[in-house]
């Protein structure tokens, strides 16, 4: 790790994570005036590198800083790649790792593994051999996270946790992150009949993270389609995907490890 990575998880440690994210969501939920709006707004995109051209909605429309952080594409900016059988990127932002399920664990970066009992709050062995993948946003990203495959949700969880940041320091430095931090875990079942689950894992002033879809249960599952939104992250954090593959096999993903990657982008397609 480097010296200025050193440095920023020596803060991170020292900081009161939870009183801060909840003092910068009250701040980010507030008005920002009209006059203001195009100033604060574009010096945060050019300071984080967002690309604004791709907003559906001019700067100016923004009532308050959470708005514009989860702002809308514009149409047809981001094709989508797969069919309704195969699994796509739930959202813009950087490919962390890939892999299977082995001995109940998964892996959060070399030499560094979580328990996907843990992460999912349920019995690991029906999961073993699944596959998985993460995809960290960071705060220049697009925040809304999208069904990766059409199906149906049966039930959501809300897990508590801690909120570390989530960004390349943290995830090289605390163990088992994904299971430390405050996610939500969708368990769903998908358009073939695997079954598999998408998590959006909180961080550090991203304790908030909303929902659109009304709340399934076992008996009353919901059907969702490829590329319909599924919720918003507030600044940079991370979506897990876990699919079991097994009776129905899929491709292996043919991308390479940090790559960027796009909403709808083929992740796992359906073997022919």
């Amino acid at each position: 790790m480097s010296v200025r990575d050193q440095a920023f998880m020596a803060t991170v440690r020292r900081i009161p994570r939870q009183r801060l994210t909840k003092v910068a969501g009250f701040l980010a939920k507030q008005p920002v005036p009209p006059k203001l709006r195009r100033p604060v707004y574009g010096t945060f995109a050019w300071a984080v590198g967002a690309n604004l051209s791709e907003s559906a909605q001019p700067l100016e429309a923004f009532e308050s800083f959470n708005a514009f952080f989860t702002r809308e594409l514009a149409p047809n900016v981001r094709p989508w790649f797969g069919d309704q059988t195969a699994w796509t990127m739930p959202a813009d932002g950087t490919m962390s790792v890939t892999g299977r399920v082995e001995k109940g664990q998964m892996l959060q970066v070399k030499g560094i593994h979580y328990s996907v009992e843990e992460l999912l709050g349920e019995d690991a062995a029906p999961w073993e051999g699944a596959r998985y993948a993460t995809v960290y946003l960071s705060p220049a990203d697009y925040h809304r996270v999208h069904w990766p495959v059409s199906g149906t949700v049966h039930t959501v969880r809300s897990m508590g946790g801690d909120l570390w940041p989530v960004n390349r320091a943290s995830v090289h430095s605390v163990p088992r992150l994904f299971v430390e931090n405050e996610r939500t875990v969708s368990m769903i079942t998908d358009i073939e009949g695997r079954k598999g689950a998408v998590i959006m894992v909180g961080a550090t002033i991203v304790g908030g993270i909303e929902l659109r879809a009304p709340q399934p249960t076992p008996e009353t599952p919901i059907a969702f389609a490829a590329g319909e939104e599924h919720g918003r992250f507030y600044l940079g954090s991370t979506v897990v995907l876990l699919v079991q593959d097994q009776d129905k096999p899929l491709q292996d993903y043919t991308g390479a490890a940090d790559a960027h990657v796009r909403l709808g982008q083929e992740l796992w397609t359906t073997k022919r």
